[in-house]
């Protein structure tokens, strides 16, 4: 069977015209490239544009670490002859500003500039911020994704707090003694720690870095996009609960056909995080227990109207398997063994540990 080449020149196909699961297709396309191999050339091929994909996420993530540090010792510099530049990190507000800018310039920027050169060769894969297959499928699954992944965390976070115990050791997530005074505070921080990481992560991860790997199934690129999200967080504090989440939140964007969903779920899980540091802050710890309690509940109750809703429309969310050119195996060679993408590893390896106290 041949490759479909689409009207954009698209080799693979895996820009086509979005098809949801289950549907047919009035094109006859097989959605994402599901082809079979035809000689050695083709499985070639496709480690090279998996192995150029890999160095492009690689080269991203260390400018992410490059752009941060610089900025951060620019800014250390300066406030020895500027102490305005102090607020930066003594004041609560300054401090989120910065931290919406950062991820503006360190993750936005950089993935930006991949997304551009993905396209530039033809496989960037299609940034699905557009409208979602079936709407009241997509908001049943964001209904049920919200407390999966709110109650997965929880979770998992326990299970790392028992492995920190045993071990005698602490993991820091930097996140441990930021306050949120009043309004301003809370307002300020769900803009910095929940509405621009949804968007700008969402973007980063389940666009940029997801979209194209499609091409190799659908699987596959929910697993590799969410072992990418984790890793970038830096710190054992967040890398175990962001796996999970990371697997959650592709598997919600390609079920729905639209990143729409997943920015939703981000934004909800993050926010939750948000409201329980500020509770905390200005009532008392006691007070974000209640508010951690009523949230968790509320979010149960959505999740189990949404999944009676959802079991009543018979939406099909099959993964695609994407071309057979290449074994997992080879796979995950491609994509994660090359230069760039060691370096960034071991570069984000290294941060983590620090992020470790014994």
């Amino acid at each position: 069977m041949e490759n479909y080449q689409n009207p954009n020149g698209q080799f693979g196909g895996w820009e086509q015209t979005r098809v949801p699961y289950g549907a047919s297709n009035p094109q006859g396309f097989m959605p994402y490239g599901s082809v079979m191999p035809e000689n050695r050339q083709e499985e070639q091929n496709d480690k090279k544009i998996l192995k150029k994909m890999g160095s492009l996420f690689g080269l991203a993530i260390i400018l992410y670490v490059a752009c941060s540090t610089l900025l951060s010792l620019a800014i250390l510099f300066l406030s020895e002859f500027f102490p305005v530049f102090n607020l930066l990190y003594e004041n609560e507000f300054a401090n989120y500003a910065y931290s919406v800018v950062g991820s503006i310039l360190y993750i936005g920027v950089p993935f930006g500039i991949v997304y551009l050169a993905l396209k530039k060769k033809k496989v960037a894969g299609m940034l699905p911020f557009g409208t979602v297959y079936n709407g009241k499928a997509a908001i049943y699954l964001t209904m049920i994704s919200i407390p999966a992944m709110t109650l997965s965390s929880i979770i998992v976070n326990a299970i790392s707090l028992i492995i920190q115990t045993l071990l005698g050791i602490e993991f820091i997530s930097g996140l441990e003694d930021l306050k949120m005074s009043g309004v301003g505070g809370f307002l300020i921080g769900a803009i910095s720690m929940a509405v621009v990481p949804a968007i700008i992560e969402e973007f980063s991860i389940r666009g940029v870095v997801m979209q194209p790997l499609r091409r190799y199934g659908d699987g596959f690129a929910i697993v590799a996009s969410a072992f990418i999200f984790s890793i970038m967080h830096g710190n054992m504090a967040q890398i175990p609960y962001t796996v999970v989440g990371g697997l959650y939140l592709g598997y919600l964007a390609i079920a729905t056909g639209s990143i729409w969903p997943s920015i939703i779920v981000h934004f909800v899980n993050n926010m939750y995080s948000v409201i329980i540091m500020s509770v905390d802050s200005n009532f008392g710890e006691s007070a974000s227990g209640v508010a951690a309690f009523m949230m968790i509940g509320l979010f149960i109750a959505m999740g189990v109207f949404g999944g009676i809703k959802f079991s009543s429309l018979n939406y099909k969310t099959k993964l695609g398997e994407g071309v057979k050119t290449l074994k997992t195996g080879k796979k995950i060679k491609a994509l994660f063994i090359n230069i760039p993408m060691v370096i960034a590893i071991v570069i984000m390896v290294v941060i983590t540990l620090t992020s470790i106290k014994s």
